[in-house]
């Protein structure tokens, strides 16, 4: 049933912004393993097929997920797909606005993420 893929997108962003607080915290706490692994968690539900990646809920936790899932990261291997750095920074790039949101501030990070895992 299609229609009703928008609500469960809605709820899955609301699932993930959970996530996005856990992982935060236990970032916060030194908990990197941790926090990784609950940033991941988050991710993967963002990738089910009936989720709008580009709707701006479902984008900021994704955008902010792959953030957590880079600064937790024990190696390169372990933190966010190719797909949801390119998917997150296609979202980053499009927030415009003074001042300009603290997240868009890991564009850089992203974008050296992402060409380190292009080839």
């Amino acid at each position: 049933m299609k229609f009703l893929s928008g609500p469960r997108s809605m709820l899955a962003a609301i699932r993930a912004a959970r996530f996005v607080g856990q992982s935060s915290d236990l970032l916060d706490r030194g908990r990197l393993n941790e926090a990784n692994a609950a940033s991941r968690q988050g991710l993967a539900l963002l990738r089910r097929s009936y989720i709008h990646r580009h709707s701006p809920p479902v984008a900021s936790a994704l955008a902010s997920l792959t953030v957590l899932a880079e600064q937790s990261a024990p190696s390169p291997a372990s933190g966010a797909s190719r797909e949801d750095l390119a998917d997150s920074l296609a979202y980053l790039r499009t927030i415009t606005g003074e001042p300009e949101p603290d997240l868009c501030q890991w564009i850089p990070l992203l974008e050296a993420r992402l060409l380190s895992r292009s080839g």
